[in-house]
C-alpha cells in the first residue's frame, strides 16, 4: 500500500454510506409499501357510553357493530356523579310541604251556569177554568171601579168648568187601571182569563154604547128612590160614552197577543230543535 492509502480518511458515515448487503440477501421492503397491516378491516368507532347522573341504571341501547361493555355490578351510586333527588332542599333553604293545585271546574260543568233543558209545563183543564172565573170576576169589578172614579171627577164639572178636582176619583180611576192590568197579565198564566173578561167587558160596552136610552132606563129602575141615584146616573153616563167598550177591547187584545205569542215561541223552538 502506499503512503496516500495510510492516511485514513475521515469517517462520514451517513445515508448514503451504509454497509454494502450481500447480494445473496433479499432487498428490504420500503417503508412506504408496507400497508397490508394498515389495510385490516377495524370496528367504526362507538361514542362512549353517557355518565350516569343517577342511581337508576340506563337501558341498553340498540345493539351496534362493537361488542357491547358488561353491566357493571349492582351497587351504589357513584358519589361524585349522582345528583341529588327531585325535591331535596339545598343547603339553608327551607322548602314547604307541597299542596294540590286547586282544580277549577270547567264551565261546561256547572249547573247553574247551563242548566238542564226543561220543557214548560202546560196549563191543563184546570188552569184554564180557574183562569176564566178569575177574569169573569175581576174584569167587571175593574170596569166598575174605573168609571165610578170617571164618574166622581165629571160630578165635579157638571155644574160648570173650574180648578177643583175631585181626588176620591182618581184614586178610584188609578186602582181601575191597576186591576184591568192585572187582568192582561194574567194571560202569561192562562189566556183563558183575559179571553173572558175582555168578551164580557166588550159586549156590555158595545150594547152601551149603541143603545145608551135602554141602558140608563134599566139602571134607574134598579135604583129608583135610593141614595146612590146620582152615582149610577154618573157612571151610567161614564159607560154609555164608550169607555167600557175600550177597556174590554184591550183586555181582549191583551189575551189574543198572548196566545200569538205562545204559538210562535212554540214553532220556533220546534225549527230550532230540528236544525241543530
Amino acid at each position: 500500500m502506499s503512503t496516500s492509502d495510510d492516511e485514513r480518511r475521515p469517517d462520514r458515515t451517513g445515508p448514503d454510506d451504509r454497509p454494502a448487503r450481500d447480494a445473496t440477501s433479499s432487498p428490504a421492503p420500503e417503508p412506504g409499501l408496507d400497508t397490508g397491516r394498515h389495510a385490516a378491516v377495524r370496528p367504526a368507532p362507538v361514542d362512549p357510553p353517557p355518565a350516569r347522573t343517577s342511581a337508576r341504571p340506563t337501558p341498553a341501547g340498540p345493539a351496534t357493530t362493537a361488542p357491547a361493555a358488561p353491566a357493571a355490578p349492582a351497587g351504589p351510586a357513584d358519589p361524585t356523579v349522582a345528583t341529588a333527588p327531585a325535591g331535596t332542599p339545598a343547603d339553608g333553604t327551607r322548602v314547604l310541604p307541597a299542596t294540590d293545585a286547586p282544580t277549577r271546574e270547567p264551565a261546561a260543568q256547572k249547573p247553574d251556569l247551563f242548566p238542564d233543558a226543561h220543557a214548560p209545563a202546560r196549563a191543563s183543564v184546570g188552569t184554564h177554568v180557574l183562569g176564566a172565573l178569575v177574569g169573569l170576576v175581576l174584569a167587571p169589578l175593574a170596569a166598575g171601579v174605573l168609571l165610578l172614579g170617571q164618574s166622581r171627577i165629571l160630578a165635579a164639572q157638571v155644574v160648570g168648568w173650574d180648578a177643583t178636582l175631585d181626588w176620591s176619583g182618581v184614586v178610584l180611576v188609578a186602582l181601575g187601571l191597576l186591576a184591568l192590568g192585572w187582568v192582561a197579565l194574567l194571560a202569561a198564566w192562562t189566556p183563558a182569563a183575559p179571553y173572558t173578561g175582555g168578551a164580557i167587558l166588550s159586549v156590555l160596552g158595545g150594547v152601551a154604547l149603541v143603545s145608551p136610552d135602554v141602558v140608563r132606563t134599566q139602571v134607574l129602575n134598579v135604583v129608583e128612590g135610593s141614595e146612590w141615584r146620582s152615582t149610577a146616573v154618573e157612571v151610567t153616563v161614564a159607560g154609555t160614552s164608550g169607555t167600557l167598550l175600550v177597556a174590554g177591547f184591550l183586555v181582549l187584545l191583551a189575551g189574543v197577543v198572548a196566545t200569538a205569542v205562545h204559538r210562535q215561541g212554540v214553532r220556533l223552538g220546534t225549527f230550532r230543535e230540528r236544525h241543530r
